[in-house]
């Protein structure tokens, strides 16, 4: 799936692409699966595609080749949605992510 959203985001500068992330087990902690999502943007950030995820029994994964763009729409996200704040994860650290 990586390479696959990687060539996705590249294609699309400046635009936001939204997937449903199905691999995980069932059987991951909750602590197990957000490592697991940190080290997959982790991996899409190297490749110059930034990303968030939205853990919880489903997840979905955001991601731009723009920073900016994707801070702005998770900005929106939090703001008109109201989901709860600790369901998104990021590659970086946890305090970047909230001070959004």
């Amino acid at each position: 799936m990586g390479a696959e959203l990687v060539e996705i985001a590249e294609k699309r500068p400046g635009k936001l692409t939204l997937v449903f992330d199905q691999s995980f087990s069932r059987g991951l902690s909750r602590e197990q699966k957000i490592e697991k999502i940190k080290e997959k943007l982790s991996c899409l950030e190297k490749q110059g595609v930034y990303g968030i995820a939205y853990e919880s029994h489903a997840c979905f994964v955001l991601v731009s080749q723009s920073q900016d763009v994707l801070d702005d729409a998770v900005a929106t996200l939090l703001r008109k949605s109201r989901l709860p704040p600790d369901r998104l994860v990021r590659a970086q650290d946890e305090a970047k992510a909230d001070s959004l």
